[in-house]
């Protein structure tokens, strides 16, 4: 009979196998691999004894698990009886490892501002959307209430050590040099033997520093976090969460955007007495040069996305297939790391020329620059991007996106364009407001000025994110 270390040992296995099939664009169907997931974390939930191996194992597991279901924007995890049961499982997990790091539980530090800030980011990279909203974060702080810090846990390091998968690239020269600029230090864990290892270094590091108030762009991947969140090593904790929340014990408050997932995301943290601070998430607005019009009459549709192989689904690609084979003056720009062998094989081979793909970009300015030079964004669905869609508003294009769904990944886009945005999930209606745009410049221009009014009357990430930052203040300063 096998022991219930091997069981669970068995789990992990399962998990690092989806995850490895996840790097090779070789998961199976949807269906079956979500039975799967869901077979581990039930028993997971169910495991006694939830001791320190258990603890170890399931800070592995359950990160693993969340990585896989990206391509669905994360549908399992939205399920409530799956929130409950992943909540419960990281409270018991997480205090056991805090434990183990046995750092004293604080009453207070500093009684009064500055106050130190510990602004944590799970993946530290140019490519990854929560990881520039963590910086965007940081530098729009008011130095005379807080002394920030960056932390990177890179948590990938430690899972590519443990399984030998390379996972997302640290490449952060454009974020590193925001913080540079701003002065604020970064920290950075190296790559760990285990996750619990990286989850007592994060917690150490944070008392060693003495920080006051963490905030973290955790979700359900940070287990460290979630060890952070409840061993005492800060004051305050707190959740800005790109999409997805973190539930666990020891948060002082979710911070939270989007407004269609809100009920959903949040009910059962709220029916806990969790506390929840809306606010509006926010970019750049950045002072834009004088537009041209392309020559020759042609017009240039962008799509912007770090998941282009996953997202470029077929009923999007067909709708816009149609398009450029209606309109020979169309060409469109793909922006994203991607495999562009398999993303080309999602078109006509006959629209090969009018396929461009520029690779991922590590330079905010060059991005502006390909949406400057674009006439219309194009919002992939059913799951679509967020972040790249407040960037085109910014830059005052068209974006033409829809609400195909209840999950963040397929509302989001609609929440930040508002009254120009699809309800439903209605490709023919999407077909045509592209249509009707390529056929009208000043449709162009009058929906590329309303992108941009509204992005800069909402989601100005300064204002903003200092509004944010007072009430995480009023919140702390409540505990001294």
């Amino acid at each position: 009979m096998n022991s219930a270390t091997d069981v669970l040992a068995g789990f992990y296995a399962e998990a690092r196998g989806l995850f490895s099939a996840l790097q090779k664009n070789a998961l199976g169907d949807v269906a079956s691999r979500h039975s799967q997931m869901e077979r581990i974390i039930n028993a997971l939930a169910e495991w006694n004894p939830k001791d320190q191996v258990f603890a170890a194992l399931a800070g592995e597991i359950i990160p693993l698990l969340f990585t896989v279901d990206v391509p669905t924007g994360y549908a399992l995890f939205h399920r409530r009886e799956i929130i409950e049961k992943v909540w419960a499982i990281y409270g018991s997990a997480a205090p056991t490892i805090a434990k183990s790091a046995d750092v004293p539980r604080l009453v207070s530090r500093r009684k009064k501002e500055p106050f130190k800030i510990a602004c944590i980011s799970s993946i530290f990279s140019d490519f990854i959307a929560p990881a520039q909203a963590m910086v965007n974060f940081a530098t729009a702080l008011d130095k005379a209430d807080f002394s920030p810090v960056f932390i990177s846990t890179n948590q990938f390091f430690t899972h590519e050590k443990r399984i030998g998968e390379n996972g997302l690239g640290d490449w952060n020269i454009g974020l590193g040099t925001e913080l540079a600029r701003a002065e604020i230090p970064v920290l950075t864990i190296p790559g760990q033997e285990s996750i619990s290892s990286l989850s007592s270094k994060l917690i150490g590091l944070c008392a060693e520093q003495e920080i006051d108030i963490a905030v973290s762009n955790a979700s359900v991947f940070g287990f460290p976090d979630a060890c952070l969140a409840i061993s005492g090593a800060t004051v305050s904790f707190f959740d800005l969460h790109q999409g997805f929340p973190l539930y666990a014990d020891g948060i002082d408050a979710i911070l939270h955007f989007n407004s269609s997932t809100r009920a959903a995301q949040l009910g059962p943290w709220e029916e806990r007495g969790g506390r929840v601070l809306d606010y509006c998430f926010g970019v750049e607005i950045l002072t834009l040069p004088d537009k041209h019009p392309a020559p020759n009459g042609t017009v240039y549709l962008i799509t912007v996305s770090n998941h282009l192989d996953s997202r470029m689904d077929g009923p999007f690609c067909s709708i816009v297939s149609r398009l450029l084979m209606e309109f020979p003056q169309l060409h469109y720009q793909f922006v994203g790391a991607c495999d562009e062998t398999l993303v080309r094989s999602k078109f006509p081979s006959e629209l090969a020329e009018r396929l461009e793909f520029s690779g991922a970009v590590r330079d905010r300015a060059l991005l502006t620059a390909y949406l400057m030079n674009s006439d219309i964004y194009l919002n992939e669905f059913p799951v679509g991007g967020g972040r790249s869609v407040l960037e085109a508003m910014a830059a005052s294009l068209p974006v033409v996106t829809m609400r195909s769904g209840d999950l963040h990944v397929e509302s989001l886009g609609a929440d930040f364009v508002g009254e120009d945005s699809i309800i439903g999930l209605e490709p023919e209606k999407y077909y045509g407001l592209v249509k009707a745009l390529v056929l009208s410049p000043s449709l162009r221009r009058s929906m590329g000025n309303r992108m941009r009014m509204r992005a800069e009357n909402l989601f100005d990430m300064r204002k903003n994110y200092r509004e944010l930052s007072e009430r995480i203040l009023n919140i702390h300063c409540a505990k001294l």
